[in-house]
């Protein structure tokens, strides 16, 4: 095993940024983004260490497995958009969509 990626959300409030796994019942925030981040993964590895979370998701007990200095090297983040970030990204598509279908598809 080379590395655990692991999918997330992210989204910020007024005072604080709020991060969860998607595919794994783990969730945390921190005052930046950053924070949330490096919370989520810290949050995760925590969780796989659970014998009852390795017994529901068998990949868990590689990480669990290898030595504890390396582990957070070994979790990876995807999907780092926020919701936003997303539409912002799609927004030129969607301003062609409307111009030819005069309806918005976000």
């Amino acid at each position: 095993m080379d590395c655990l990626d692991i999918r997330y959300k992210i989204i910020k409030d007024e005072k604080l940024w709020f991060s969860e796994c998607l595919d794994y019942p783990v969730f945390t925030q921190g005052k930046t983004r950053g924070e949330a981040l490096e919370n989520l993964k810290e949050a995760f590895i925590l969780y796989a260490e659970d014998p009852d979370s390795q017994e529901r998701y068998h990949e868990l007990k590689r990480l669990a497995a290898i030595p504890a200095e390396t582990q957070l090297q070994r979790v990876m983040l995807s999907i780092p958009l926020s919701l936003p970030e997303i539409l912002r990204t799609y927004e030129p598509l969607a301003d062609f969509v409307r111009k030819g279908t005069g309806q918005n598809p976000l």
